[in-house]
């Protein structure tokens, strides 16, 4: 059994209808089945990193914004 709590109060909250069975059943074709991707679903996934120069770490952050804005 679970014991409902108002967040505000602290007090119990009644509530009879946690003891009923669901009504809604999930269709067959709602059910998610785990797959492995395709290859060519796995390389549309990816999104390319974009990699910084090794110089910019060089430069002033004035330049760095000046040159990518």
């Amino acid at each position: 059994m679970i014991t409902h709590y108002d967040m505000m109060t602290g007090q119990v909250v009644e509530d009879e209808t946690h003891d009923q069975p669901m009504s809604e059943v999930l269709q067959p074709d709602m059910i998610a089945t785990p797959r492995l991707l395709s290859v060519q679903e796995a390389a549309a996934s990816r999104t390319p990193v974009p990699s910084l120069p090794a110089d910019a770490a060089m430069l002033s952050v004035e330049a760095l914004i000046a040159r990518w804005s």
